[in-house]
């Protein structure tokens, strides 16, 4: 939720001083200016005081190698089940990505996701902005009225400019209201899934995703 709020606050300048002033204020941790899309946010004198709070400061992930690892050989050791796994899939990944004819095309379509192999699928779930496709990295939108727009460009259609947020839905842009687009090198998908997903759930959506050949 931190997460959520910082990156919220961030994509305005009224919304990035309050960030700011929070975490000089002791009453928000100075690891949520490490976020890639909170710092992508953040405009240049805005990164100058983020740098200043963040030194010393070390990545809430600096031991994700480690997490893989873990969740790695929990789901060798006990497996999962499926058909839990089944329904963590249509609440929680649907929107964005298709197995089966089924969900959304936002993200990557997972036909045949049980061949790339259990260490690269579960890198792709833990780790997502670590091997991110082009055609799969979210844009930074500036907006005439001051709003940075996160999302993936999906499509122009005539005067507007067709984009998905974070949770898969599609919103259209007047072109005439953009005034800049930054492609970033991320992806849409959470990059928080260690923490957000409790291992008797992974193991149950690693479960489901592998009896999908």
């Amino acid at each position: 939720m931190q997460i959520k709020f910082a990156r919220a606050l961030s994509a305005a300048d009224r919304g990035a001083v309050t960030l700011l002033n929070a975490i000089k204020a002791g009453k928000a941790p100075a690891t949520l200016l490490l976020d890639g899309r909170v710092r992508e946010n953040l405009s240049a004198s805005h990164k100058q005081a983020a740098a200043q709070l963040t030194q010393g400061a070390q990545p809430p992930k600096a031991d994700l190698a480690k997490a893989l690892a873990t969740r790695l050989e929990d789901y060798r050791k006990r497996g999962g089940d499926a058909k839990r796994g089944e329904e963590m899939f249509k609440a929680a990944c649907a929107a964005c990505h298709q197995l089966n004819g089924a969900g959304g095309n936002i993200g990557p379509q997972l036909d045949g996701i049980a061949n790339r192999g259990i260490e690269r699928v579960v890198e792709d779930i833990l780790d997502p902005n670590r091997n991110v496709d082009i055609a799969f990295r979210y844009a930074l939108v500036k907006l005439r009225n001051g709003q940075t727009i996160v999302g993936l460009k999906r499509r122009e259609v005539g005067m507007a400019v067709v984009f998905a947020d974070l949770t898969g839905k599609e919103m259209t842009i007047p072109k005439a209201a953009i005034v800049s687009q930054k492609q970033t090198g991320r992806s849409l998908m959470p990059d928080n899934l260690a923490e957000a997903l409790l291992p008797a759930d992974f193991n149950a959506l690693l479960a489901y995703l592998f009896t999908e050949k």
